[in-house]
Order: structure tokens, then sequence, then C-alpha cells
């Protein structure tokens, strides 16, 4: 291997290493967000049971929103546990993707390149030095961090069932 190969490598590993840990670190932060609303929105459960008798006194207009409460807060629960096992996926996949980067370096220590550093970087990070099979499983874990019920939003949608099972609560202690 060359100098000028090294320290193209060098560099690619380098955003590589870099970008990947990022991700890496905002879906860990995403799940701790995550577990935080899901324990948040169980508690909310919680204390819409035990002050259901309280909240609704004889109204049936309140039985209606305690009920959409608790049901609001109930599907909260269940897709904070859904995002929470998607951005674990995530996590697992970017670890693979890592991986298979980190792999190619292997293809250079017989072969040398003469690519510019930005051509190389840009290559080896959409690993295309890796052979056909390493390639697809690359880009199968890169589609399937793309998909649409990633934890990300996931996260959006616990946050505003979250949300409106608690206003309602609140407005329902208020009233």
């Amino acid at each position: 291997m060359n100098d000028h190969t090294q320290k193209n490598i060098e560099y690619a590993e380098e955003v590589a290493n870099n970008a990947t840990i990022g991700d890496i670190e905002l879906t860990k932060d995403s799940s701790s967000l995550i577990t935080w609303i899901t324990a948040l929105s169980t508690g909310g459960v919680a204390l819409a049971i035990s002050q259901s008798v309280k909240l609704i006194s004889n109204n049936s207009c309140n039985k209606v929103f305690i009920t959409i409460s608790m049901i609001s807060l109930v599907i909260a629960v269940i897709v904070g546990v859904l995002a929470r096992f998607q951005a674990q996926k995530t996590i697992e996949n970017h670890r693979v993707m890592l991986f298979l980067k980190l792999a190619q370096k292997l293809v250079f220590y017989t072969n040398d390149t003469n690519e510019a550093p930005l051509v190389f970087g840009e290559r080896y990070n959409n690993c295309d030095y890796l052979d056909d099979s390493l390639k697809s499983k690359f880009l199968s874990c890169k589609e399937d961090n793309k998909r649409w019920y990633s934890e990300a939003k996931l996260l959006i949608v616990q946050i505003l069932l979250f949300l409106l099972g608690y206003i309602i609560l609140s407005i329902l202690a208020v009233l």
C-alpha cells in the first residue's frame, strides 16, 4: 500500500467513523427520550385510572374525555415500545455498516489507488470497493435505516399522543 492510498484510507475512515458514531449517538439520545416518554405515559395511565372516579363525577362528557386520554396514553406506551425496538435495530445497522466500511481496507493491502481523495472518500463511504455480496448487505442496512416507521418518526407520534393524553387529563383536573 503506497502513501497516497494510506492517506486516502485514513481520511475516509475518519469521516466514516465520525459520521457513524454521530448517528449512533443521536439514536441513543432518541432512545433515551423514548424511554422517558414511555415511562411518563405509563404514569399517566396509572394516574387516569386512580383518579377516574373523581374526574368523571357522573358527567358523560368527562367519561368520553377520560377514555380518550387513557387510550391516547396507552397507545403512546405501545408506540414507545415499537420505537425503542426500531432504535436498537438502527444502532445495529449502523454498526454493521461501519464494519463493512472498515472491511474495505483489506482490498488495498494488495492494490493501490491513485484516485482523488474526495472521489475515493465517496466511493469508500458507499462501499464501492466491497465484493457484491457484502455491498448488497451494506445497501440492505442503509435502506433499512430509511424505513418509514423509523424511531424518529415514531418518537414524534409518541410525543403527540403523550401530549394529547396529558392535556386532556389536565383539563379534566381543572374542571
